[in-house]
């Protein structure tokens, strides 16, 4: 029997392999082509080519204000290990829609200083070794000029507001190490909304708490995660949970739809629990399976595959099997 699944898994990979070299004669309505409709079509620039990175992002702690659909505030603290002995500042990118209030590094307000379409550096009153460990904070508002990665859109009678990064987007809703090499070890993000949104991201939900007329939503996630795999998006969603088991163990596959669709999109969504099964039982146990897996439906029409939680802008089953193949 494992012979003949070896077999099967090793036909199924050569198809994909062709398919991925075939782009022009992809499927339309096809779970590939919808996830790689975003890719082709979006519009995105690397990094300036040979940047010199000269930290290590251990843990980020973000904090978003999402009242205005055209306004967004934030505060982002990277706690990072120094990697050069010769700091010329600590680069960062941000896209120049948004004013940083203000810089600390280890604690100290930092020089800020600003720079094409997104350059961001820190200039700290200190100098620091190699394996040192330090602290940045940054405090920011406005929305992004060109943008390629925050979107704001509506569904019934809700607004919508989600992001979108691969792969160099996440300059454009917070600051930090746009690096496709480097993962950070952790983060936990906190989001301000209006009473009745819910915000989907990545992680375990800490907590959903109505204070002071405003809805505080705490995610954090253990794992090594690239910058531009976390996302976050906000609506009145109905939230519900579905639960996969796999040698006995249960995971639970968290979804966030809707409440105009819920009734449809529930059954669609849960072509995901057999999926589940199926590619834990043929590749492994899911990485995140102490976390979770989850949906979060947006106007978009493919998917994204963020840590945890991908973002779907429809439920084919063709799609649904994608994105957790990521």
């Amino acid at each position: 029997m494992r012979a003949v699944v070896n077999i099967i898994v090793c036909f199924l990979f050569s198809i994909m392999a062709i398919l991925s070299t075939a782009s022009a004669q992809v499927v339309l309505n096809t779970g590939m082509e919808h996830c790689a409709h975003k890719s082709i079509h979006r519009p995105v620039s690397s990094p300036e080519r040979g940047r010199i990175w000269n930290y290590k992002v251990n843990f980020m702690e973000m904090e978003l204000w999402l009242y205005d659909s055209s306004y967004l505030k934030g505060k982002v603290i990277q706690e990072i290990t120094v990697t050069s002995d010769t700091q010329p500042g600590f680069y960062m990118e941000l896209n120049m829609g948004f004013t940083v209030d203000s810089a600390f590094v280890d604690g100290k307000p930092a020089i800020i200083s600003r720079g094409g379409d997104f350059d961001l550096t820190l200039f700290a009153e200190n100098s620091y070794k190699n394996g040192e460990k330090l602290r940045m904070e940054v405090c920011y508002s406005g929305w992004p000029r060109e943008n390629t990665a925050l979107y704001r859109e509506t569904h019934g009678t809700a607004g919508i507001l989600f992001s979108l990064s691969e792969p160099y987007g996440c300059r454009d809703w917070y600051p930090g190490k746009n690096d496709l090499t480097d993962k950070m070890d952790s983060v936990v993000m906190r989001f301000h909304t209006q009473p009745e949104f819910r915000v989907a991201a990545n992680g375990l939900l800490q907590s959903d708490t109505l204070i002071g007329g405003e809805r505080l939503t705490v995610w954090k996630h253990h794992y090594p995660v690239a910058f531009y795999l976390l996302g976050f998006a906000a609506t009145n969603y109905v939230s519900y949970t579905d639960t996969a088991w796999v040698s006995g163990k249960p995971i639970p596959i968290q979804n966030f739809i809707y409440p105009e669709t819920a009734d449809l999109i529930r059954k669609q969504a849960a072509q995901a629990i057999p999926v589940m099964e199926l590619f834990s039982q043929m590749f492994g146990l899911y990485p995140f399976a102490h976390e979770k897996y989850g949906h979060a439906q947006m106007e978009w029409g493919g998917g994204m595959e963020h840590q945890t939680m991908s973002f779907m802008g429809r439920f084919d089953y063709e799609i649904i099997a994608h994105e957790p193949a990521h």
